[in-house]
């Protein structure tokens, strides 16, 4: 009995329109939001590491070809 009480209070909670339970409850928290952040720096950074790799070995490989003509 005090369970369904407690749900039906609940329920009443966070579908008013007044009290915007539903959103709170999906807004990102602020360490969500830091630790999304810091991974798209590091997807970003990784992404232009792969260029700069990729450039050099391009290059290891022109030349290593230029050697053994």
């Amino acid at each position: 009995m005090i369970n369904k009480d407690m749900e039906h209070e609940i329920v009443q909670e966070l579908m008013a329109p007044q009290s915007g339970g539903i959103e709170r409850m999906l807004d990102e928290s602020p360490l969500g939001a830091e630790k999304r952040n810091r991974l798209n720096k590091s997807v970003k950074l990784l992404q232009e590491s792969k260029e700069v790799v990729s450039n050099v070995t391009d290059r290891i490989s022109f030349h290593g070809d230029q050697e053994s003509d």
